[in-house]
């Protein structure tokens, strides 16, 4: 590597937060953050999550799994498209 890309590598480095810090401001932030997505997405964020849950094309009896499941809209999303007893959480 560059001595240039080295200093954009360490610029961008010493930008970044500490995972303690990143672990405090979703803690902040945690029971409001769908109110402050849906303000800052202006509303977007529910159309997109309805399209990654059409590109799914949902089915009983599969497995879905929202990894960064945060506060789990994805998860809602989708089950609100199975009926009942199709469902089943571990």
């Amino acid at each position: 590597m560059s001595n240039k890309q080295t200093d954009t590598v360490s610029e961008h480095n010493s930008a970044l937060i500490s995972q303690e810090e990143n672990r405090t401001m979703f803690d902040d932030i945690s029971e409001r953050y769908d109110l402050l997505n849906r303000i800052m997405s202006a509303g977007l964020d529910r159309k997109w999550r309805r399209r990654a849950v059409d590109h799914l094309h949902i089915a009983g009896g599969c497995e879905y799994i929202d990894a960064g499941c945060g506060t789990g809209n994805l998860c809602i999303e989708i089950l609100q498209r199975l009926a009942p007893g199709q469902v089943t959480v571990t």
